[in-house]
């Protein structure tokens, strides 16, 4: 399968896998608790398949990291952690298969991050 040729969907994957490894988590404990198998799981970790909304949102809570050590650096600055709208809107354009409520529950934790 080839990879998704996104720059923010690469570092999203790059992130997800780096976090898993740092919680000490093999790709079929994280797919289990997602209810996902592990070649699907695979998938989002290589950047062949987009990840789901669901998935995402899920991750996080998985890992008990802050949803920010997920996101793109490019989307969440380090220095101030805030969000633009502009990397938001690249963002969701990622994942075009993300229903309006999916959309508006990634926005709502993100917004989270703005001062």
């Amino acid at each position: 399968m080839k990879q998704i040729d996104d720059p923010l969907a690469l570092e999203l994957a790059q992130r997800i896998r780096d976090t898993r490894l740092d919680k000490g988590l093999n790709q079929a404990q994280v797919a289990e608790q997602l209810g996902v198998s592990v070649p699907t799981y695979s998938h989002f970790e290589n950047c062949t398949r987009s990840i789901h909304a669901g998935i995402l949102l899920r991750l996080p809570e998985i890992f008990d990291v802050p949803i920010s050590t997920l996101l793109p650096t490019s989307v969440v600055t380090d220095h101030d952690r805030y969000v633009t709208d502009r990397r938001v809107d690249e963002l969701l354009a990622a994942w075009p298969d993300f229903t309006e409520a999916q959309r508006q529950a990634l926005l709502s934790v993100m917004r989270c991050f703005r001062g």
